[in-house]
């Protein structure tokens, strides 16, 4: 294993191409079952393992084809692009007291699910992306958001459970982009989403948007063809960008005492002298 010291009492676990920063050697590839242990000693002193970076063969273009599960314990706070490209990656075991996950995952093609500690309170950028086997992840409560290209390309990913997404309150470009199986999303704390959030979303039935949202990012729903249901319970109607639904006949559900404000806002060309239908919501 190979160590950057980070500070008197913490070292990172990198891989040898990081830590050398030398061309790609496979044979000093991260191989088969991977125990991270919680401490090293070095020169007598005892470091605190706390960061996973870049076990993969770094910079060089090249995926990690030998590293098969990996336990990550305790004492780890960060996984930075740790994984990254690890393609035969099936199994990882994480455990309380992981804080940041940040593109440390991203084109794992095998795993098929995985479980995230309470502890964890940041989702960055590309974490999960075009993990194609994936198909169950849950979000701690204490991430309120979801970094770019997230879930991008997670082709078999199904359904979050009922408000496993209310304390989102930001969801980045392309963070569901191609997530094919999503068929509803409830998102009650949501604030803003970006651009072509949810593009390519096949499936895609019913968004829940909470009385919080203020924007909703051009092309959020691209290719959303089977989209039939928008319940926005914002009172004061979100910016949005909407034009890539011009073509789709789904209903919009509103509060009763917003409906003029929706239809004289930029949500009303959606809506007039079309057959879609602005629905109130009892409140």
């Amino acid at each position: 294993m190979y160590f950057n010291v980070i500070n008197n009492t913490e070292v990172r676990l990198c891989s040898y191409h990081f830590y050398y920063d030398k061309g790609y050697q496979p044979e000093y590839e991260y191989k088969g079952n991977l125990i991270v242990p919680e401490y090293i000693t070095l020169e007598n002193n005892k470091y605190n393992v706390t960061e996973i970076w870049n076990l993969r063969p770094f910079n060089t273009g090249t995926n990690n084809t030998f590293l098969i599960s990996v336990q990550i314990p305790s004492s780890v706070k960060v996984l930075y692009a740790s994984f990254n490209s690890c393609s035969s990656l099936k199994n990882v075991v994480m455990q309380e007291g992981l804080t940041e996950i940040d593109g440390a995952f991203s084109g794992c093609k095998l795993l098929t699910n995985i479980e995230i500690p309470n502890s964890v309170n940041k989702i960055d950028d590309s974490s999960f992306s075009d993990c194609v086997s994936l198909a169950y992840i849950n979000i701690p409560s204490g991430v309120t958001e979801l970094g770019d290209n997230c879930f991008e390309g997670c082709i078999n990913l199904n359904n979050f459970e009922e408000d496993e997404l209310n304390n989102i309150k930001e969801i980045g470009d392309n963070a569901f982009a191609g997530c094919e199986k999503i068929m509803y999303v409830k998102l009650l704390n949501i604030e803003q989403i970006d651009f072509e959030a949810f593009k390519g979303c096949t499936n895609l039935k019913t968004i829940v948007l909470g009385q919080n949202c203020t924007k909703i990012g051009i092309d959020s729903f691209t290719d959303c063809i089977n989209l039939t249901d928008v319940y926005c319970y914002a009172t004061t109607p979100p910016s949005q960008g909407f034009s890539d639904l011009e073509y789709i006949n789904f209903t919009l559900h509103v509060p009763l005492s917003a409906i003029d404000k929706y239809k004289e806002s930029s949500w009303g060309w959606l809506y007039n002298d079309t057959e879609r239908n602005i629905v109130p919501i009892e409140e």
